[in-house]
C-alpha cells in the first residue's frame, strides 16, 4: 500500500520551509549590526565598510528569495492559509533586512560616532535586538510543526508563549530607546545640532529594526487563527 503524504505535510514542504530559509538570511543580516557598530565606534572605517558590504549582500540575496518565494506562492493551488497572509508575512521578514541595511547606511554615510554618554547604551538597544531578532526566528520555525498539528493543542501554545515573549523584548526595547532618548537630550546643548539630529534619527531607524521583528509573530498569530 503507497502511503500518501498528508495535505499539510506536502504545504509544511513548500512555501513555510522557505519562508525560514529566507529569516535565516535575514537573521544573518541583523546579526552583523552589532560589530558593524563597534568598528565604527571604535573610528575602523575600513573594516566596517567590509561589513556593510556583507549587510548588503546579504539584504540582496535575502530580496532575491523573497521574489523566488513571491512567484511560488501566486503559483501554488491549494494552501490551507489564506495567500495574502503567507505574502505578509514574507514582506515583515524582508523589512528586517531592510531596515538593518538602512540603519548601516546611516552610520556609514555620516560616519556616525556617538559621545562616550550614550554609546553604552546605543549598543544595549543593539543587543536587545539580536534578542528579539533570534526569538522571531524561533517563531517562524515553529510553523511546520504547527502546520502538522492543524494550528492546534500544544503546538499552538507554545507558539502563543513564544509570540508573548516577543511582545515583551519589544517592550524591553521600547524602555531602552526611552533611556538613550533621555541620555542624549542631557548633552544636546554641547555638540553639533545636525550630529543631535541624526542621533535621535539613527536610534529610531533601529528601534524600527526590532518593531518589524516583533511583527513577526503578529503575522504567525494572524496565520494561525484562520
Amino acid at each position: 500500500m503507497i502511503r500518501r503524504p498528508s495535505f499539510f505535510s506536502i504545504f509544511a514542504k513548500s512555501p513555510f520551509k522557505r519562508l525560514e530559509k529566507h529569516m535565516r538570511v535575514v537573521h544573518e543580516c541583523v546579526s552583523l549590526l552589532p560589530g558593524f557598530y563597534d568598528l565604527c565606534q571604535a573610528g575602523e572605517w575600513e573594516k566596517a565598510e567590509k561589513v556593510a558590504k556583507k549587510i548588503s549582500s546579504l539584504e540582496s540575496d535575502a530580496d532575491a528569495l523573497k521574489r523566488k518565494l513571491q512567484v511560488r506562492l501566486h503559483a501554488d493551488l491549494y494552501l490551507p492559509v489564506p495567500r495574502t497572509d503567507v505574502l505578509a508575512l514574507l514582506q515583515v521578514q524582508d523589512n528586517i533586512a531592510n531596515q538593518a541595511e538602512d540603519v548601516m547606511g546611516l552610520m556609514m554615510g555620516r560616519k556616525m560616532v556617538f559621545p562616550d554618554a550614550v554609546k553604552g547604551s546605543v549598543r544595549l538597544l543593539l543587543a536587545q535586538m539580536i534578542k528579539t531578532c533570534n526569538k522571531a526566528l524561533d517563531v517562524n520555525g515553529e510553523m511546520r510543526d504547527l502546520l502538522e498539528a492543524g494550528f492546534d493543542g500544544v503546538v499552538l501554545k507554545m507558539l502563543e508563549e513564544m509570540v508573548t515573549e516577543l511582545d515583551a523584548l519589544e517592550d524591553e526595547a521600547d524602555q531602552i530607546q526611552a533611556k538613550i532618548r533621555q541620555e542624549i537630550f542631557q548633552i544636546e546643548s554641547q555638540h553639533n545640532p545636525v550630529d543631535v539630529l541624526f542621533w535621535y534619527h539613527f536610534v529610531k531607524e533601529l528601534s524600527a529594526v526590532i518593531d518589524w521583528a516583533q511583527r513577526v509573530g503578529t503575522q504567525l498569530i494572524i496565520i494561525s487563527s484562520r
